[in-house]
């Protein structure tokens, strides 16, 4: 690309400087056939032989000879100062562009290192909110849910272990509790007396610390639906 703007502006140059010779050199020869031919004489004809003639037309051709090529120097000096100047404006261009697409490139390069660094933030950001909806649906199924058409019954089943011994009441509600019925003791607890309750995991507790453990914490995670 800079070859061919370099070629260009000779060429412009080349092309300015062959008008301005053409244009010259036209104006030389309407000047040459505009000039008067003087009467000739045969003392004319004779002096001429002589000597020269200083007020003929080879003396005025002469002249214009000598002050034409002075034009066209001037001029190809004029064009060479402008291709020069020309080429000096391309080069500021060219350097301001180069800089340019410098600044480009460096933010070019601050952008991509930002769209990695949300890349690898999102990346982040998923992961965490697959483990807390793996949590969230954990909890979920840990939450024992007492349906309200079942309510009643618990609450006639607890108040029926209320009234009974509590060791007795105890050592059923741990065998439930330690099958496949362990939701339905769960549900009877819930429903029984803050202090029936206290001493029925006491007991339990006595014998199996573990199944005690698990019974209370089922218990903070009842929800009841209506």
């Amino acid at each position: 690309m800079k070859k061919i703007h370099l070629l260009i502006l000779i060429m412009t140059g080349l092309l300015c400087f062959a008008a301005a010779f053409g244009v010259s050199w036209h104006l030389k020869k309407k000047r040459a056939a505009a000039l008067p031919q003087p009467a000739s004489s045969p003392a004319a004809t004779n002096s001429s032989a002589d000597a020269p003639a200083k007020t003929g037309p080879s003396y005025l051709l002469a002249a214009s000879d000598e002050y034409t090529p002075g034009l066209s120097e001037r001029q190809l000096q004029n064009l060479i100062e402008d291709i020069r100047a020309r080429m000096q404006e391309y080069r500021t261009k060219e350097k301001q562009l180069a800089q340019e697409e410098q600044r480009i490139q460096m933010t070019q390069q601050t952008l991509q290192e930002e769209i990695d660094r949300l890349n690898q933030l999102r990346a982040k950001l998923a992961v965490l909110a697959q483990e807390v909806e793996q949590k969230q649906q954990e909890l979920q199924k840990s939450i024992l849910q007492i349906e309200a058409l079942e309510q009643a019954n618990f609450q006639r089943l607890a108040a029926t272990y209320d009234k009974m011994d509590t060791t007795q009441a105890a050592r059923i509600l741990a065998a439930m509790a330690a099958g496949p019925q362990a939701s339905d003791a769960i549900k009877i607890l819930y429903y029984m007396s803050e202090r029936t309750t206290a001493k029925v995991l006491g007991e339990i507790g006595t014998a199996q610390p573990e199944l005690a453990s698990m019974i209370n914490l089922k218990l903070k995670r009842i929800q009841e639906i209506r």
